[in-house]
């Protein structure tokens, strides 16, 4: 038995810079996002007779193939624009656990890469955290990235 590479692999635009208002339908699209998943979580603790506490959305969403992580955001939504803020910055700058390539044939987008090796736990690695997260939001497609 030994260690696995567990990755992210995204394609996006090499930068992404949004207008005050394609920031603000982003964010209101994550808050969307985040309420529905927040129901979702509470829904299943309502049906296991659980008391709907952060640590147990947590695990609700860790059991569901999530980030745990999320469950801080879905408990104060105020957190959603700095899931976005973290997101562009760890795209746009150099994390350590993360690299980038222009795809073949089009300049303007890029493969990035991000992720850790891993004995069975989840990636700690900035970058691999942040493409997590904004991928259980619903944030990369709302930004082009595939």
């Amino acid at each position: 038995m030994g260690a696995d590479l567990i990755t992210y692999i995204v394609v996006g635009p090499n930068t992404i810079d949004l207008s005050d208002d394609q920031r603000a339908a982003v964010v209101k699209q994550l808050r969307i996002n985040a309420k529905q998943l927040r129901e979702d979580c509470l829904k299943e603790l309502n049906e296991s007779n659980c008391e709907p506490t952060q640590e147990a959305i947590a695990e609700v969403l860790a059991d569901n193939g999530n980030n745990s992580a999320l469950a801080e955001v879905l408990v104060d939504d105020t957190l959603v624009e700095s899931v976005l803020d973290e997101f562009l910055s760890t795209w746009h700058d150099w994390r350590r656990d993360a690299s980038t390539r222009l795809l073949p044939g089009d300049d303007s987008r890029c493969i990035y890469v991000a992720g850790e090796m891993s004995w069975g736990d989840t990636p700690s690695g900035a970058a691999y955290q942040a493409i997590d997260i904004a991928y259980g939001l619903g944030l990369l497609p709302l930004l082009g990235i595939e």
